[in-house]
C-alpha cells in the first residue's frame, strides 16, 4: 500500500469516528513522511518546523489513531496496524463467494427452537449437524440474529 492510499484510509477512519473531521495539512505531511520511514528531524528539516513540534504532532496523530483503531499505534508500527486494519476490513466485505438464500425452504420450528435456546436461554455455542444438502448452512445464514441487552434480558430485533 502506498503512503496516499494509508493517508485515504486514515482520512476515512478519522471522517467516522470525529464526525467528519480529517488530517490538516500538516498532520498529512507527517503522516505520509513517516510512513516514507524518514525521521521527525528530517521531516522537521525538509518542512522547515522545529524537531519538538514535529515530534508532538505526530505523537498527537499515533494517539488519535490508536484510539481510532484500538491497539497501540506509533511511527514504527503504522504501516503493519494499517496492513493489519485494512486485511480485517476486506475479510469483512468480500460476500462474493455468499451462500445464495434465495432456495431456503423455511424450518419454523427449528428456526424457532434455536431462538429460544439463543435469547432464552442465552446458550452462547451451538452445532448444527447435517447431511450435505439438507440447509444447514443455509438456515444458519438465515437464523443470524441481532439483538438488544436491555439491562440483563436479551430481545430479538430483526432476523434475516
Amino acid at each position: 500500500m502506498s503512503g496516499q492510499e494509508a493517508l485515504i484510509i486514515i482520512d476515512r477512519l478519522l471522517q467516522t469516528a470525529n464526525q467528519g473531521q480529517k488530517l490538516n495539512d500538516l498532520q498529512s505531511a507527517v503522516f505520509l513522511e513517516t510512513w516514507a520511514e524518514h525521521s521527525y528531524s528530517e521531516i522537521a528539516q525538509q518542512l522547515g518546523y522545529e524537531y519538538d513540534y514535529i515530534k508532538q504532532v505526530g505523537s498527537h496523530l499515533w494517539r488519535i489513531l490508536s484510539q481510532i483503531l484500538g491497539e497501540p499505534v506509533s511511527k514504527s508500527n503504522i504501516q503493519a496496524v494499517l496492513r493489519r486494519y485494512q486485511q480485517s476490513q476486506s475479510a469483512k466485505q468480500d460476500l462474493g463467494e455468499a451462500i445464495d438464500l434465495s432456495q431456503f425452504y423455511d424450518r419454523p420450528e427449528e428456526l424457532q427452537m434455536l431462538e429460544i435456546w439463543m435469547i432464552e436461554n442465552r446458550c452462547r455455542l451451538m452445532g448444527i449437524f447435517g447431511l450435505g444438502d439438507i440447509g444447514t448452512t443455509v438456515g444458519c445464514l438465515t437464523l443470524i440474529i441481532v439483538v438488544s441487552i436491555d439491562g440483563d434480558k436479551l430481545q430479538l430485533l430483526a432476523r434475516i
